[in-house]
């Protein structure tokens, strides 16, 4: 036993065995590859020489068997045989890395609350599943566009939501983020089971919150929306109500005041702060009764209409002085906020208010002002600018979508108060802002509701005509001709000794604006227009479409004595211990400006200085400290 095992280790029978093994591959290899001919071969012969190409392969499986998932072993004959038992389809050819797909998916969908970040945990799944918030087995077919998938969804809603907003979530480890979409990409049927729900569960996030009376379906009690206000004038009027958008039947949703008992078949869109929710219902509006009245009146001119709009929208203290020697009284929206700041110190402020039928008056930080007009046009203008910056410029940001609430209010306050128009949206989003269609953008969704704190949307949507004031061709371009003629100069009466002086620096303040209008006059960074100088005079950077309550003048003050000690840059002439003050001044809220003119004592500066001061000057904006 011990010889037999010492020559199996021999490398001389290990070296034979091998050698055997590569001659029978080889004979198989030989029989594999073969190619006999009738010339060469005869039927018999080759029947017996050469072996099918099945029986080769047959030998080959029985001397090199394999095993993997689709293969079993013959417990009588010991081999591994391949089933196609696995095969659903045995008779059809499937296409590698392309299994066969149904057109209809079903999918469970779950409803949360408006703000809700988690996915909720299997004890708030069932408090889902009781108030109807989970929808099990919704089939979804692949081929629905955005507004088909968005329709079907909504009928999903159940009674006591029917109507409102939501969006589609995605479930990223837990946390639900809103989908990151390329601009004016809206949620297909193919996305949403592809890239944002290819497995598990639907998430509906609601665009708004919910009152206390929608959290158990068997609460019946009556949601009064914010938009939705008692009209003082006439309880009785049937048209107690502000249309925001129409359904997909095409049935307006529209919700009456709570304070006449009648209910209701769809609640309304409401604000997205809680606070201006319970608020905005102090504001008596009836936007319907005022939209028949500019109906009645024929009002076709869009300036004509805006106008009415205001006198009937905006109350208490009226807008503008009259003269430069009144002033205003009445109830405002006095706010304060930080022109280095404004978007965050504005919306902050924003939540407070009560009415926003009030004029605003408002208060900058740090700067001294009495606001008759003048610094609300402002606040207007810059709110304008950042607004444009920030959500504009580069598309709708769906991320910021609850800004765009405060976003419409001040479009709409811009548009009655006499501020710069709201001309940075685009015609696209334009026309889906005045669209009476569902909206699927949950960005235009909230600017429809801020516009419509005001009424607005349905004065848009009822009087077409005022869309051509928020498109930018609509407004005259400033220039130097005109700015001059907003700018009437005061003269002193024919013979005093003051007018010689006056149209001196008149005549330099003329240049000095074509100057501007070449764009040859440079302050700092700042390359200033003609509407730094409007600005600088009335607050506003061209004339408002409804023109100026007070028109702008431009008066002529004598200059302010300055103490100098050094003689350098003086005229000749001039008293070397004092300098005339050239520095123009403005008094916004009467839309004055004021420039110093030259006197006997006190000569004007070289032109080169006088034009630095007026640089200076209408480069600022600040209304400056006692």
């Amino acid at each position: 036993m011990a010889s037999s095992n010492h020559s199996n280790n021999d490398p001389a029978s290990i070296q034979s065995i091998a050698s055997t093994a590569i001659s029978h591959i080889q004979q198989l290899v030989s029989l594999v590859e073969q190619r006999p001919t009738a010339a060469s071969t005869s039927s018999n012969e080759l029947q017996v020489a050469t072996p099918r190409a099945g029986t080769a392969l047959e030998e080959l499986r029985r001397r090199f068997p394999t095993v993997s998932a689709r293969s079993s072993r013959n417990a009588a004959t010991g081999r591994y045989e391949r089933s196609n038992t696995f095969r659903p389809y045995p008779n059809v050819r499937r296409t590698v890395g392309r299994p066969l797909t149904s057109e209809t998916v079903s999918k469970d969908i779950v409803i949360l609350d408006f703000g809700r970040e988690k996915i909720p945990t299997k004890s708030e799944k069932a408090e889902l599943e009781r108030s109807g918030r989970i929808i099990s087995g919704f089939d979804i077919n692949r081929k629905w566009d955005a507004k088909t998938l968005h329709n079907e969804i909504s009928r999903l809603l159940p009674g006591y939501m029917e109507g409102l907003y939501f969006e589609i979530v995605k479930n990223s480890g837990g946390t639900l983020i809103r989908p990151n979409l390329p601009a004016g990409k809206d949620i297909d049927a193919k996305l949403l089971l592809k890239s944002i729900a290819p497995s598990g569960w639907v998430y509906l996030r609601l665009l708004e919150e919910l009152p206390d009376s929608f959290m158990d379906p068997s609460d019946k009690k009556l949601f009064v929306s914010p938009f939705a206000v008692e009209d003082t004038g006439d309880p009785g009027d049937p048209g107690l109500c502000i249309d925001l958008t129409d359904t997909p039947d095409g049935e307006r949703l529209c919700r009456q005041n709570s304070a006449n008992g009648t209910e209701s078949s769809n609640p309304d869109e409401s604000s997205t702060l809680n606070a201006n929710e319970s608020q905005s219902q102090s504001s008596s509006l009836n936007i319907n009764s005022i939209i028949r009245g500019a109906k009645e009146g024929q009002l076709s001119d869009p300036v004509e209409v805006l106008k009415y709009l205001q006198k009937e929208i905006v109350t208490r203290r009226p807008l503008e002085v009259t003269s430069s020697e009144d002033t205003i009284e009445g109830e405002t929206n006095y706010i304060i906020v930080d022109r280095d700041n404004i978007l965050e110190t504005t919306f902050a402020e924003l939540q407070y208010i009560s009415n926003y039928r009030l004029t605003f008056q408002v208060d900058f930080m740090g700067e001294e002002c009495v606001d008759y007009g003048g610094p609300r046009t402002e606040w207007i203008r810059l709110m304008n600018q950042a607004i444009k910056q920030k959500y504009f410029d580069h598309g709708l940001r769906p991320l910021l979508a609850e800004d765009y609430f405060n976003v419409g209010i001040m479009m709409a306050i811009a548009m009655l108060q006499n501020g710069q128009l709201p001309l940075f949206v685009e015609e696209d989003i334009l026309q889906q802002i005045v669209s009476e269609g569902v909206c699927l953008d949950p960005c235009v969704a909230k600017l429809q509701h801020g516009i419509e704190v005001l009424g607005m949307l349905s004065a848009l949507q009822e009087l077409p005509m005022l869309i051509h004031l928020l498109r930018p061709q609509g407004q005259q371009k400033l220039g130097v001709q005109m700015l001059l003629h907003i700018l009437k100069p005061q003269f002193s009466e024919e013979g005093s000794n003051a007018l010689k002086k006056e149209k001196e620096v008149y005549q330099l303040f003329v240049r000095y604006v074509r100057e501007v209008a070449a764009s040859r006059r440079v302050c700092g960074k700042t390359t200033l227009n003609l509407s730094h100088i409007l600005q600088f005079a009335t607050g506003s950077p061209e004339e408002p479409v409804l023109g100026f309550t007070l028109a702008p003048s431009l008066e002529f003050i004598l200059p302010t004595e300055l103490k100098v000690t050094s003689q350098q840059g003086l005229s000749e002439g001039q008293n070397p211990n004092v300098e005339g003050g050239f520095l123009p001044l403005a008094h916004t809220c009467t839309n004055l400006l004021q420039v110093p003119r030259p006197t006997d004592a006190l000569p004007l500066p070289s032109t080169q200085r006088l034009f630095a001061l007026y640089d200076l000057a209408f480069s600022q904006c600040y209304f400056g400290k006692k």
